[in-house]
């Protein structure tokens, strides 16, 4: 539920190894909300911070930290 650069999730709201996790992510004018298996854990205003010189568009990118990753049901849709 982090936000990359530098923007840590508020709780952990993941399940436990093994099981799949659900991410809702959407960002309406320049607010950027990400609930994980239905919980609230960022909500962050993008015109602040480190995310203020960020662009707002472009490729949509999928962070793994090394380790194995399996994505399934991606949904992307303009609001």
């Amino acid at each position: 539920g982090g936000v990359i650069p530098g923007v840590s999730p508020q709780k952990n709201a993941a399940n436990p190894a093994g099981q799949w996790n659900t991410f809702h992510i959407t960002v309406r004018g320049e607010k950027l909300t990400v609930k994980l298996n239905g919980q609230v854990v960022n909500e962050v205003d993008l015109d602040q911070g480190r995310l203020a010189d960020r662009p707002r568009s472009g490729m949509i990118g999928f962070q793994d930290h090394g380790l194995p990753l399996s994505l399934r049901n991606i949904r992307i849709r303009r609001l």
